[in-house]
């Protein structure tokens, strides 16, 4: 599928900001957590993406490299929480979670973590569901078992439609705390649409794509206050990409509780 315009929806990656604050040695720590992020809903343009060339048996159907007029529309405003469950041996801690935003999440995690002093990263991947509309041309060549020659033919694409899908990705985070005050930093980097390499036509079945969809990276930087068992955090997230034309920020709110077993 040769793509001539597309706009498709994409959500913040999920804000895997490690612990801000000293966790318990020997012990099974587990942490809920609930995070609301505010920010304007932004349409960003792709740059450099280019469709490949369609070499077909027939010149009526072969095209060479073209632009993609492709667009990301993130969607800032989003709830989500998680639990994880991790485990400390001297300074090294690592762990597990689940979480949901927009649909479920996984992820692992592992760092050291001091009195003062915590870095570390997380690997996750996700579903989520999301609105797409894109427009081009879809190409088809059939050899059929019986006949006198291959099927072969062409057609428009104009479709708006809510896509099931995947994405992944990877993230680090440190934070300094003193007092149960801590300055936290996070950063990631995130293929929103995953492994998608083809779309649907409307009666004509899947076709690949002409491009991959590209990464995009956010930080975060954050100020938690830890009293006891909870934590408060409020930050401000910023999202750039790989292809963006520009960039764009956002406030986040968590609120978090520690349990501690064994």
């Amino acid at each position: 599928m040769t793509m001539d315009k597309g706009t498709f929806q994409t959500i913040p990656p999920p804000n895997l900001s490690g612990n801000a604050t000293e966790i318990p040695q020997k012990k099974i720590s587990v942490k809920w957590t609930s995070e609301i992020n505010m920010g304007k809903n932004t349409t960003v343009k792709l740059y450099g993406l280019k469709n490949d060339a369609v070499e077909g048996d027939m010149d009526a159907y072969s095209w060479g490299e073209s632009d993609a007029d492709v667009q990301f529309r993130i969607i800032e405003n989003t709830y989500g929480g998680n639990i994880s469950e991790m485990i400390k041996a001297h300074l090294a801690f690592a762990g597990l979670g689940i979480g949901f935003q927009n649909l479920p999440y996984g992820y692992l995690m592992a760092g050291l973590n001091s009195k003062h002093l915590e870095l570390g990263g997380n690997l996750f991947g996700g579903v989520a569901y999301n609105k797409a509309a894109y427009e081009g041309l879809y190409t088809y060549w059939d050899i059929p078992s019986f006949g006198l020659g291959p099927d072969c033919g062409s057609g428009d694409v104009n479709e708006s439609r809510w896509i099931l899908h995947t994405y992944y990705g990877a993230s680090v985070f440190a934070s300094i705390y003193f007092g149960g005050f801590a300055v936290v930093y996070g950063g990631s980097i995130t293929w929103p649409w995953g492994l998608v390499d083809e779309l649907s036509v409307t009666d004509h079945g899947f076709y690949d794509i002409s491009f991959s969809f590209p990464y995009i990276l956010s930080q975060n930087i954050g100020l938690a206050y830890t009293y006891k068992s909870y934590q408060g955090m409020v930050g401000v997230s910023q999202i750039v990409g790989e292809a963006f034309g520009g960039r764009t920020y956002s406030l986040n709110f968590k609120f978090s509780k520690y349990m501690n077993f064994l």
